[in-house]
């Protein structure tokens, strides 16, 4: 339906805003995927214990969950009660310093399903492995026609090394 071209907006009376600030309600709302990935992360890189309330559970933040895993970073997912979708997620940050890594003959597996933020977030996080350490990170075939150019070039400008995958 378009906009009309006049919309009339009538404010609120005192008695209603009155009423307004009287009014005491509690409100769940639901997880976002992509504030509960960035959360992730900056958990992990952390010292110490965080718990995330209210975390989205998808497809996204599982494929993050179970690559922080992978990486030893100790990452528990719970059941939210109070609202289905959502997860309490507790990670023991590594304090900046990743925990495991790969080898050349046999690179730490990382599937990111296909969550572009996983994706992007770890391909930086890795960075931050130890040097030797070598990380592989893959997708669903769909993942892997999406845009990551600017992110590899920024990466190697600041000397994280790339090599294109061994056929």
């Amino acid at each position: 339906m378009p906009l009309p071209k006049m919309i009339e907006v009538v404010p609120f009376t005192k008695q209603q805003l009155a009423a307004f600030k009287s009014t005491k309600a509690e409100i769940v709302i639901p997880g976002s995927k992509s504030i509960t990935n960035r959360a992730i992360v900056l958990a992990a890189m952390s010292e110490g214990t965080v718990t995330l309330n209210g975390a989205l559970w998808s497809e996204d933040t599982e494929a993050m969950s179970d690559c922080m895993q992978k990486l030893g970073i100790k990452t528990v997912v719970e059941p939210d009660p109070k609202v289905a979708a959502n997860r309490i997620i507790t990670v023991t940050g590594c304090g900046g310093k990743i925990p495991l890594g790969g080898t050349e003959e046999a690179p730490l597996e990382l599937f990111v399903a296909n969550a572009g933020t996983a994706a992007r977030f770890l391909t930086a996080m890795v960075c931050l492995g130890e040097v030797g350490f070598v990380y592989r990170l893959s997708g669903v075939p769909r993942m892997h026609e999406r845009p990551q150019k600017e992110l590899i070039r920024a990466l190697r400008a600041l000397g994280c090394t790339h090599r294109p995958p061994r056929h």
